[in-house]
C-alpha cells in the first residue's frame, strides 16, 4: 500500500508560495516572471525515483510575450524551487517544468481542443515573439483544422498549389509552436503539422464580381463616404488618400468588346500610368479563387493596364504605407 497521497497542492496556492520564496531569496526578476501565471500539476503516472511515486510536471501558463523568458536556466531554477516547496508525501517527483502561453479566447475545458481560430491567433503571437513574423504571417487567413486519434492532434492546412513550398518549409516552425500552444490547452498532443492542396475552382466568368456596394447579404464597411469589403481596404485606402494620385476603390471596370464587368480593389493613376493593386486572401479574394484572380489580371493586361500586384492582407492591414510605397514604386517603372 503507497505511503503517498497523490494529491497535489492547489496550483494558485503554490505559486503564490513560489513567488514569496523567490522574493525571500532576491529573485524578484523570476517572480516577476510568475505574476499573473496560472499553473497545474500533471503526471501520466509513470513511476519515479521513489517507491511508488509518480514522475509528474508543473505546467505554467503564461502571456505569449512572457513565453521566450522562460528558458532552460530559468526552467530549471523554478524546477529546484518547486521541488523544495512540493510535499513530499505527495508522491510526485518532478521532472521538469513545462511553460506555454494562454490559448486567446480558449474556454479553458482541459479535454477539449481550443478554438481553431484562436489556436491560430496564439501561435501567430508567439512565432512573432520568437521571431519568426514571415512564419508567422503564412497563418492569416488560412483554412484550418484540426484531426484527432486517441489524443494525438494534427493541425491540417489548406493552400494554394503555389504557395505549397512555402508552407512544407514552415511546419516545423509552426509545429514546434503549435505544440507549446496545445499544451497549455489541455491534454491533446500536436503530433504533426499537414499541409494539403485547396481546390481552386476554375474561373467562372458567368458570375462576374458586382460592386462591392450591391453585394447580397455580404458586410461591408462605410469608411468617408464609401463602402469597402474589409478594414484592410480601408488601411490602404487611407494610406494611398495621403499620395497625390488619382484612384478609384472598388469601382466596376466594363470591358468594352466582351461584354463582362470586373471590380479591382484599387484602380489608381499617377503620371498618366494605370495599375491594379489587389489585396489578397480576404474573403473575396482567398487562396481558393487564386486561379480567378490571376485570369482577371490577365482580363485587363488586355486593356494596357500591365502593372497588377497582389498583396497579403495580412501585409496590407500592418503595413499599408509599405504596401501602397511598393505598389507606387512598381507602377513609376525604372527611372
Amino acid at each position: 500500500m503507497s505511503q503517498f497521497t497523490y494529491d497535489p497542492p492547489n496550483p494558485a496556492t503554490f505559486l503564490t508560495n513560489m513567488r514569496a520564496a523567490l522574493r525571500a531569496k532576491g529573485r524578484n526578476d523570476l517572480a516577476d516572471l510568475l505574476e499573473g501565471a496560472e499553473g497545474s500539476f500533471y503526471t501520466n503516472e509513470a513511476f519515479g525515483n521513489r517507491w511508488n511515486s509518480y514522475v509528474a510536471e508543473l505546467r505554467l501558463r503564461v502571456d505569449a510575450a512572457r513565453v521566450v523568458k522562460f528558458n532552460d536556466v530559468v526552467r530549471l531554477q523554478l524546477r529546484e524551487l518547486a521541488e523544495q516547496l512540493l510535499d513530499p508525501d505527495v508522491g510526485y517527483d518532478l521532472d521538469k517544468v513545462v511553460v506555454s502561453p494562454f490559448a486567446v479566447g480558449d474556454d479553458g475545458e482541459p479535454d477539449r481542443l481550443p478554438e481553431i481560430r484562436a489556436f491560430l491567433h496564439t501561435v501567430r503571437s508567439v512565432l512573432e515573439k520568437e521571431g519568426r513574423a514571415d512564419v508567422a504571417a503564412l497563418l492569416q487567413y488560412v483554412p484550418a483544422s484540426f484531426a484527432t486519434r486517441w489524443k494525438d492532434a494534427t493541425l491540417v492546412l489548406r493552400v494554394s498549389v503555389d504557395r505549397h513550398a512555402s508552407y512544407e518549409s514552415a511546419a516545423h516552425h509552426i509545429l514546434s509552436a503549435g505544440r507549446a500552444v496545445l499544451r497549455s490547452a489541455g491534454s491533446y498532443f500536436l503530433k504533426a503539422v499537414e499541409v494539403l492542396p485547396l481546390l481552386e475552382a476554375p474561373p467562372d466568368d458567368s458570375n462576374p464580381l458586382p460592386n462591392a456596394s450591391l453585394v447580397k447579404g455580404a458586410r461591408t464597411y462605410e469608411h468617408d463616404g464609401l463602402h469597402f469589403r474589409s478594414k484592410t481596404e480601408i488601411k490602404i485606402y487611407d494610406a494611398l488618400k495621403k499620395r497625390a494620385v488619382l484612384f478609384f476603390a472598388n469601382a466596376t471596370a466594363v470591358l468594352g468588346g466582351k461584354s463582362e464587368k470586373r471590380e479591382p480593389d484599387f484602380l489608381v493613376c499617377e503620371g498618366g500610368k494605370w495599375g491594379i493593386l489587389e489585396v489578397m486572401g480576404e474573403q473575396y479574394h482567398p487562396a481558393a479563387t487564386a486561379m480567378k484572380d490571376h485570369d482577371r489580371a490577365r482580363l485587363f493586361k488586355d486593356y494596357g493596364i500591365v502593372v497588377i500586384e497582389f498583396y497579403e492582407a495580412s501585409r496590407c492591414y500592418n503595413r499599408p504605407e509599405e504596401v501602397v510605397d511598393d505598389f507606387l514604386t512598381r507602377l513609376r517603372g525604372p527611372k
